[in-house]
């Protein structure tokens, strides 16, 4: 095995997603105001979080809904 598995559990990725959504209230409202290219700065920490583990499609997912729900 080489492992490369990929973090998917999404109950792990939405905790670590809220975390790093928590920790950036001024990037939250970077993306708020259209500003999408901030997203990767969230994606990244996650990557950073799981060694590059993470299912992409998902953390973005995570992201938009916990940061567009957010108030």
């Amino acid at each position: 095995k080489l492992g490369l598995t990929q973090v998917s559990e999404v109950s792990e990725l939405e905790k670590m997603c809220k975390e790093v959504v928590d920790a950036s209230p001024n990037e939250v409202a970077q993306v708020k105001a259209g500003r999408e290219r901030v997203m990767k700065h969230f994606v990244g920490e996650i990557m950073k979080r799981t060694k590059g583990k993470a299912a992409g499609p998902v953390v973005t997912e995570i992201l938009k809904r916990l940061i567009f729900e957010s108030k």
